[in-house]
């Protein structure tokens, strides 16, 4: 993470918020792309032709130092937005450590009016392990994790797969310190990759993102492309792991 006060002129910075805070108010300078924009219709994550096109449309290239930041760090916006990038090959990128309200209580500058800066050029070079697919999934070479609210683990989930509730890894909107992430992933294999998967990208994306910050090797999926491929699939050692709050 980036903290406040490092924030330079130099850096893009994006707003991922969805709905409409954006236009009441944002960090000066901030672009707006919302992180639902980075998903088609179908909640699926868009081409790399499409999302490329679409961060050179807003002014970012691969070469740029971008913050991003969201609503809140519980809606998974900012780490949806972070995971997409690095998924594309962007270098630069962290997630603003702090919030709008808390960059307002620092005295810093905000605004209303919309950010515009000149379109770029944004060239891919995807980086393999951040989006996962599904020939990899169903290797069982990686921890699955799913997010989804129980009641769906219930109905069906990719076989071997662990229920975590992304609720575990928030406190008061943030995402949890070390310490109490640690309590949170002690069940999870630290030198074994993770894919987190859920029918929600910021979910997983949010949950994937808290493990990235403890050391983990952490992908995103989804269940809809496990659906796609396999239907509901169910297993026998697929358990739930309830962990309790700290």
């Amino acid at each position: 993470m980036k903290s406040m006060k490092s924030v330079s002129s130099s850096d893009v910075i994006v707003d991922a918020s969805n709905g409409d805070s954006y236009a009441a108010s944002h960090i000066k300078n901030a672009i707006h792309i919302p992180s639902k924009d980075l998903l088609d219709n179908n909640g699926n994550i868009k081409s790399d032709e499409e999302l490329s096109r679409l961060l050179g449309e807003a002014g970012i290239s691969r070469e740029d130092s971008v913050v991003v930041y969201g609503s809140t760090e519980s809606s998974g916006e900012a780490e949806l937005a972070f995971m997409i990038l690095r998924h594309l090959g962007q270098e630069d990128v962290k997630l603003l450590d702090g919030s709008l309200e808390e960059w307002k209580a620092a005295g810093l500058p905000v605004e209303a009016q919309d950010t515009v800066i000149p379109a770029a050029e944004y060239n891919p070079s995807v980086k393999p392990g951040v989006i996962a697919e599904y020939d990899y999934v169903k290797s069982g070479q990686a921890q699955i994790v799913d997010v989804r609210p129980f009641v769906d683990f219930g109905k069906g989930r990719i076989p071997g797969s662990i229920a975590l509730d992304p609720a575990n890894v928030i406190k008061e909107d943030k995402i949890k310190n070390g310490d109490d992430l640690a309590a949170v992933f002690s069940r999870l294999e630290k030198d074994m990759p993770i894919v987190v998967y859920s029918d929600d990208y910021s979910r997983s994306a949010l949950v994937a993102y808290s493990l990235q910050l403890m050391g983990y090797e952490a992908a995103i999926y989804s269940w809809k492309d496990w659906q796609a491929h396999e239907g509901t699939a169910d297993a026998a050692d697929s358990k739930y792991v309830k962990l309790g709050k700290t």
